[in-house]
C-alpha cells in the first residue's frame, strides 16, 4: 500500500512479469475502465506497477453491486468462452438467471473485456480477482487482477 488510494504490484518472476505488461496495457484503457483497476505509474520495463487501491470484496457485497452472485458470474463465463469457441456449455443455467445476466451491464462489460484480451475465464470468477474502489463517491466492483490471458497461461503456466 503507498497511501490511501494506491497500491505498488512487484513483480516475483516472469509470470508476473508478463502479467504486470497486460496490467500495465489495459489499467489506463478509456473503454473498459469502468470494469478495470487503474494503472497510474509503471516500470517500463514491467518490474512494478502503481495502481488504484481496492478493499476487498466480500460475496455479499459482489452481489449488492453487481446484482449477480460470483458463482452465476463464473458459470456464466465459463459458458460464455466455450460457446465462443464453438463448443457446448459446459454448465446448465436458470433460464431467468441466463437471461438476466445476459442483460447486466457488469456482465457484458466482464465478458467483452475477456474476450479481447484473451483471457481464460478461470479468473474471472473468482472473487479473489475483484475488488471494491471509491469512484464518484459511490463502492463500484473493478478487476484488480487481469493479467492472465491466453498467451501468458500457454507461455507460463501448462
Amino acid at each position: 500500500m503507498i497511501d490511501d488510494t494506491k497500491v505498488l504490484k512487484l513483480v516475483k518472476n516472469q509470470k508476473g512479469l508478463a502479467q504486470n505488461e497486460v496490467e500495465i496495457q489495459w489499467g489506463q484503457d478509456s473503454y473498459f475502465g469502468s470494469i478495470l483497476a487503474h494503472t497510474f505509474m509503471y516500470d517500463q520495463n514491467d518490474l512494478w506497477v502503481e495502481m488504484e487501491l481496492a478493499k476487498k470484496v466480500t460475496k455479499k457485497d459482489f452481489q449488492r453491486l453487481t446484482d449477480c452472485t460470483i458463482e452465476e458470474l463464473n458459470m456464466y463465463l465459463i459458458n460464455f468462452k466455450e460457446i465462443n469457441n464453438g463448443k457446448r456449455p459446459i454448465f446448465s443455467m436458470d433460464p431467468e438467471v441466463k437471461a438476466r445476466l445476459d442483460e447486466n451491464e457488469f456482465v457484458g462489460s466482464i465478458a467483452e473485456f475477456m474476450e479481447t484480451i484473451d483471457a481464460p475465464a478461470g479468473d474471472f470468477g473468482r472473487l479473489n480477482s475483484y475488488g471494491i474502489v471509491k469512484r464518484s463517491g459511490q463502492d463500484d466492483i473493478v478487476l484488480i487482477d487481469f493479467g492472465l490471458t491466453n498467451d501468458v497461461y500457454q507461455t507460463y503456466y501448462s
